[in-house]
């Protein structure tokens, strides 16, 4: 599970929040895995690491979608709702 290993100051908080009219905006995909005894754990466990990214760099990040892929597969992808 996600855990913050540090407690982060409101100055570093406010210093890693750049002003929105001086910066382009840009979007980033990002894939991991997650591993979980169940589907319920592995939603929890991502929703837990986007939450902390969010609350550190408040860019708002999102688990846009979850799967299931066997371990050592290329295909196999099963979606998650």
């Amino acid at each position: 599970m996600y855990t913050q290993d540090r407690q982060i100051t409101p100055t570093e908080e406010q210093s890693s929040i750049k002003d929105a009219s001086t910066e382009k905006r840009y979007v980033a995909t990002m894939t991991m895995y997650v591993y979980a005894d169940n589907a319920e754990e592995a939603k929890k466990e991502a929703e837990n690491f986007a939450l902390g990214i969010d609350k550190k760099l408040d860019n708002q990040c999102t688990i846009e979608e979850i799967g299931e892929m066997p371990f050592g597969s290329v295909g196999g992808y099963t979606k998650i709702d």
